[in-house]
């Protein structure tokens, strides 16, 4: 189980909620924005992220705390619920891998469990405490122990 996140192009005056229903109608989505230089910079910015995956169609990016697909017209940013997360470690790297999205492709990032575009540093508090929450509820159902 993860909460996830996903980036993709908004044209003007479009809804950003309608877009993402777009993605899972399996809609084409255009865009100018060079993946391969997207896959780098998000490298670049959180070296944890490894790379796996071929170089045409899709990218996937990882690390102990977040899963990228980085694909043609959108990237999945997918974050565990993994009662070990280092929350502040967490934070840093979804703030890097967001702030690179928007400046590499002008994407939006868009929260499908909140229902809205995240556009600040506490849209992002407001997702690790989601993440912490969701981890906390896993656990309890965890019967490993």
């Amino acid at each position: 189980m993860s909460y996830d996140l996903f980036a993709f192009p908004l044209r003007p005056g479009e809804d950003p909620s309608e877009a993402y229903e777009g993605l899972h109608e399996e809609e084409t989505i255009e865009s100018d924005a060079d993946m391969r230089a997207l896959v780098d910079a998000l490298v670049t910015a959180v070296p944890a992220l490894t790379r796996s995956g071929g170089e045409d169609e899709e990218v996937e990016l990882t690390s102990p705390e977040l899963q990228l697909l980085v694909s043609a017209g959108s990237v999945a940013v997918s974050i565990p619920y993994w009662s070990s997360l280092d929350r502040d470690v967490l934070r840093r790297r979804l703030e890097r891998v967001t702030d690179t999205i928007r400046s590499a492709t002008g994407f939006v990032v868009y929260d499908g469990q909140l229902e809205r575009l995240l556009e600040s540093g506490d849209d992002l508090d407001e997702v690790i405490g989601a993440v912490g929450a969701g981890a906390a509820a896993t656990s309890e159902f965890d019967d490993s122990g």
